[in-house]
């Protein structure tokens, strides 16, 4: 749809359960395929649930949760810097 390729997309999901993960694992996948480390894959995912950004720092989250999480310091805060991609707001 953007002309670009899987392996330069973010991926962003609104809701973080069985079906989203599983859409995770499955888009995961074919990053690997072309070419991304398993790391570089799942640094791609953005997964909302009704409590927000899933991150390391949550102690919420299921296993198959916690493979998307993003590490805390990427998570954009409002409050300085972060890794977060590049064009997001922080």
């Amino acid at each position: 749809m953007t002309g670009k390729r899987l392996r330069d997309q973010q991926i962003v999901f609104l809701g973080a359960g069985s079906a989203a993960i599983g859409v995770a694992d499955y888009l995961r996948a074919a990053l690997v395929q072309d070419g991304l480390s398993e790391a570089e894959a799942r640094g791609r995912f953005w997964l909302v649930d009704r409590d927000g950004l899933l991150h390391t720092g949550r102690t919420d989250l299921t296993p198959e949760q916690r493979i998307y999480a993003q590490p805390a310091g990427r998570v954009p805060t409002g409050r300085g810097r972060s890794t977060a991609p590049s064009g997001w707001a922080t």
